[in-house]
């Protein structure tokens, strides 16, 4: 999901070839974040902080004053008692779509194909209700949650953090998988990304998509691509998916398939990637772990993107955890990983949207924001100079715990997809409860309790380093990052439990309150 951009047809333009679309700024984005100061003085009143959360406050059925009112604003015929309700808000949201530039159509619809964005709206209003502003920012609910469907799939990558191919419980049923779509639109979760394993060999998969889809989510798919036929990509498409990603590690096919497990992957996954891009309906993305094993080839790598036609670039920071923590001599040196930002920030220059797990390319992105170039935050994307500080200095760097959660194919929740700790169960605990009570979450959003030059950095809000790292090297969540410049260099990761690849944390699941 792209915060603040939209997929736009651009004739002409600079397209990769093959290529439909590509992503532009939102006028409205850049707009509002040139009010920015005024409205963060604004949010940090804290009367105005009660206003938002007696407008923000759920009902038993899930909508709350303020969905009421935008939602009302769209309706062409009200009834004089709810102009009479709604009408000074209506004529706010007049006055701020005026001065923004927005159409009537860019506002958020609950009930047209924008109910994403209307739930990640309240979502974010309700956060700032209840937590106050906050660097990195807190969010009632996560922004985005990776949903690992299965652990079934038919690669066998060196690298892969899920240890996909081995059982790790009993995976839920398509009846609780239905009641987790809906605790997660209850809690305006507005973006879902489905992943494995390989998500479709989950049996499952078509009936959760559906399901998904129909309640409003933003739905994402992240695949190995040897799967993805013109008729899978056709059905994708024809499901409501937004975006497909597949993952692509080499511009060699003998090296892709050598870190994949077997030969012809590479080949598969390509005409994977192909097979969605002609179908034309579907965002698409190429994500390539990086590596010091490919590094060298990341240009290439790009090239490659933009011949296939894929929209976004997505670079995965490796991370020694699952299968990763047999083979930590790959990761890269912090010079290695400051080399390859400094090609992504090249790329952003030459008009590419580039995503990446790396903490440190949301300050990279502000920095450059002074030399008035083009720049990226995570995990919004590419912007322009104007629309960039505000994002990197709520939404930027490290997302684990504050605006992003992982579910597990059995229904364990951990921080994020690189992090094994298990911080309570679905099939136990309600989202809601786990977001607000668990230790985990709370040591990961207070980037003052920080090691390390984490934890005295200029740039610890928009960062806070990557907590997964220095976790897989040092067993310590609020350790420094060892894979930045700033920190002392890695040693390699403790060695891990007989047996185990996630590990529950002390009690903090067993000691949350269930309740509505």
């Amino acid at each position: 999901m792209s915060l603040g951009f939209e997929r736009r047809a651009v004739p002409g333009g600079n397209l990769s070839e093959g290529g439909k679309f590509r992503h532009v700024p939102l006028p409205i984005w850049g707009r509002i974040m040139g009010e920015s100061e005024r409205l963060e003085e604004l949010l940090s009143r804290a009367s105005v902080r009660r206003i938002v959360r007696l407008l923000t406050k759920q009902s038993r059925q899930g909508d709350c004053p303020l969905g009421r009112m935008i939602a009302s604003y769209r309706q062409p015929h009200l009834s004089w008692t709810r102009k009479l309700k709604y009408g000074l808000l209506h004529l706010g949201i007049e006055w701020l779509r005026k001065r923004t530039g927005a159409s009537v159509e860019s506002i958020p619809d609950p009930a047209g194909n924008r109910r994403a964005r209307f739930r990640g709206l309240l979502n974010v209003a309700r956060g700032v209700g209840e937590f106050g502003l906050s660097r990195p920012q807190v969010f009632s609910a996560p922004l985005v949650v990776v949903w690992n469907l299965t652990q079934d799939c038919n690669l066998q990558c060196r690298h892969c953090s899920q240890n996909a191919g081995t059982p790790r419980g009993a995976e839920l049923s398509l009846s609780e998988k239905i009641h987790v779509l809906d605790e997660l639109a209850f809690n305006d979760v507005p973006a879902l990304v489905f992943s494995g394993g390989e998500p479709l060999l989950a049996k499952d998969f078509w009936p959760v998509l559906s399901q998904a889809r129909a309640r409003g989510f933003h739905v994402s798919v992240t695949t190995n691509g040897t799967l993805l036929s013109r008729e899978v990509a056709a059905r994708l498409a024809e499901v409501g998916v937004a975006h497909v990603e597949v993952s692509i590690d080499s511009a060699s096919p003998r090296e892709h398939d050598e870190f994949r497990g077997q030969p012809g992957y590479w080949v598969q996954a390509v005409e994977g990637l192909r097979n969605v891009v002609a179908d034309g309906r579907l965002g698409t993305g190429l994500a390539c772990t990086v590596t010091a094993c490919n590094l060298d080839q990341l240009d290439d790598i790009i090239q490659m993107s933009r011949g296939l036609g894929a929209g976004i670039f997505h670079v995965l920071d490796f991370v020694p955890t699952g299968r990763g923590r047999d083979i930590p001599e790959i990761d890269l040196s912090p010079q290695q990983r400051q080399r390859m930002l400094g090609v992504l920030a090249g790329q952003l220059d030459a008009g590419l949207a580039v995503l990446a797990t790396a903490p440190q390319f949301g300050p990279g992105g502000r920095q450059r924001d002074e030399l008035g170039r083009r720049l990226a935050t995570v995990p919004c994307g590419a912007a322009t100079p104007d629309a960039v500080p505000v994002p990197v200095r709520y939404l930027g760097g490290c997302g684990a715990g504050h605006s992003v959660l992982a579910i597990q194919p059995n229904g364990d929740i951990t921080p994020c997809l690189f992090l094994p700790i298990v911080i309570g169960n679905l099939r136990q605990h309600h989202i809601r409860n786990l977001w607000r009570q668990s230790e985990v979450l709370h040591l990961l959003r207070d980037r003052d309790a920080l090691r390390g030059h984490c934890g005295v950095c200029d740039w610890k809000a928009g960062c806070g380093g990557c907590r997964a790292r220095a976790y897989a090297y040092t067993g310590d969540l609020a350790e420094a990052d060892p894979g930045c410049l700033l920190n002392t260099p890695p040693s390699p990761p403790p060695a891990k439990p007989e047996g185990e690849l996630f590990w529950r944390f002390p009690a903090a699941a067993e000691s949350l309150v269930e309740g509505d």
